[in-house]
């Protein structure tokens, strides 16, 4: 089987990915914090220590789930560049980066895509890069993209297939 022809997208920002994770960053700790507020004002123990531990273990849970939308959202502006052979990242300061993107999600007409940086070479705070790609932002591009993300990987020097 042959691989993709050669494609680069230039992906900006997608709005809808963007709020969908706002969402879900404050719905999470705020579901939590909603079922806390009512076993507490239900009880007449309200004011025993757990209580406090509770309290302490939102505040973490809180911050624990701004953090994860924080590391999900996407840079404003990237290239994704296959070139046959590898998959390269650029950023908007121009930095290149070459490692594997796989489909998480594909809705036909919107993919999630996950971009890892090489074990060697990883950023110390991301190491992975999500991108979400809807066909009306690269609709010139969207075909060739979707056959590059989907066909089939050159093999390795020592003749084994790259693994998903």
């Amino acid at each position: 089987m042959h691989t993709a022809p050669a494609v680069s997208v230039q992906v900006d920002a997608e709005p809808r990915w963007r709020l969908a994770l706002a969402v879900l960053s404050l719905l999470a700790p705020l579901t939590v914090a909603t079922w806390w507020a009512y076993r507490t004002l239900n009880s007449d123990t309200w004011w025993i220590p757990g209580s406090v531990g509770a309290a302490l273990c939102l505040f973490a849970l809180t911050a624990w789930a701004a953090r994860q939308g924080w590391q999900l959202r996407t840079p404003d502006c990237l290239s994704i560049q296959w070139s046959g052979a590898e998959w390269t990242l650029v950023d908007r300061g121009g930095r290149a980066s070459t490692g594997d993107l796989a489909v998480v999600i594909d809705l036909g007409h919107w993919m999630l895509l996950r971009f890892d940086h090489p074990p060697s070479t990883r950023p110390a705070l991301r190491r992975r890069v999500w991108i979400p790609v809807a066909e009306p932002l690269v609709r010139q591009h969207w075909h060739a993209l979707r056959c590059a993300v989907h066909g089939a990987r050159p093999a390795d020097r020592d003749g084994r297939d790259h693994e998903r």
